[in-house]
């Protein structure tokens, strides 16, 4: 089975986030682009782009349990290569002056204000997890999702990692002890649409590969539309 992913978008805004690093409100999308034949599996090796035929069946109600590989290993790997600072009004980041001191600090290996590998200081070259959403934007390779009447878990090939997200009907805590992770909650939206809310963010994290900096009352909204039994796209956005 296939993942597709359909949009990824950073939200920012100020307001109900008292120490956001960031102001203003924008979104961030990206043009699709042709896919290769082929993609790299999670033990590296070349494996064809699974195709969905018409054979493949209706999406099953309140399932989006199985084994995905998604269409390309992460949306926006690449972070502010995507969104450039060229001077266009339309491509600034709205940081306030914590999240500009934040950015600053940072230096990362890829985006506009890469540096060279050896002077990197990105948390992961230091054995830390990625956080969220970069779990989802890096490297994201074959997934494993297991469910049951309270849980749905995510099994990351990646770095091995796992999220466990609550389906228990349980709110998201408040002011919470920051973790990697986070903590996770999630609902059916409708009978193939899993939403899932991730807060309690650890602020060491970065949001991409480019050095975004967050801070701890970050909130990520993640979507699984189960399109039919073979593909299911992922829709998401971090309100920083």
């Amino acid at each position: 089975m296939r993942m597709r992913f359909a949009t990824w978008a950073l939200v920012m805004f100020s307001g109900s986030i008292g120490a956001g690093l960031v102001s203003a409100q924008t979104a961030a999308a990206t043009t699709p682009r042709p896919q290769p034949a082929t993609i790299t599996d999670g033990w590296g090796k070349k494996v064809q782009r699974p195709q969905r035929g018409p054979g493949s069946g209706p999406a099953p109600k309140h399932d989006i349990a199985g084994i995905w590989e998604p269409e390309t290993t992460g949306f926006s790997p690449y972070g502010a290569i995507n969104m450039p600072s060229d001077g266009k009004p339309e491509h600034a980041m709205p940081f306030t002056k914590a999240g500009e001191e934040a950015f600053k600090k940072n230096k990362p290996g890829f985006g506009t204000t890469e540096v060279a590998a050896a002077l990197t200081n990105d948390p992961v070259n230091q054995c830390d997890p990625q956080g969220m959403p970069r779990q989802d934007l890096y490297e994201l390779r074959t997934t494993e999702i297991l469910q049951n009447e309270k849980q749905v878990v995510l099994l990351y090939t990646y770095d091995q990692m796992f999220r466990v997200i609550w389906n228990d009907g349980r709110p998201n805590p408040t002011n919470p002890e920051p973790r990697w992770l986070g903590y996770s909650t999630g609902k059916w939206a409708d009978d193939t649409t899993f939403v899932a809310t991730t807060n309690g963010l650890d602020d060491r994290t970065w949001i991409d590969n480019a050095g975004r900096p967050h801070s701890d009352d970050m909130v990520v909204e993640e979507r699984f539309h189960r399109v039919d039994n073979e593909t299911m796209e992922q829709i998401g956005r971090a309100h920083v």
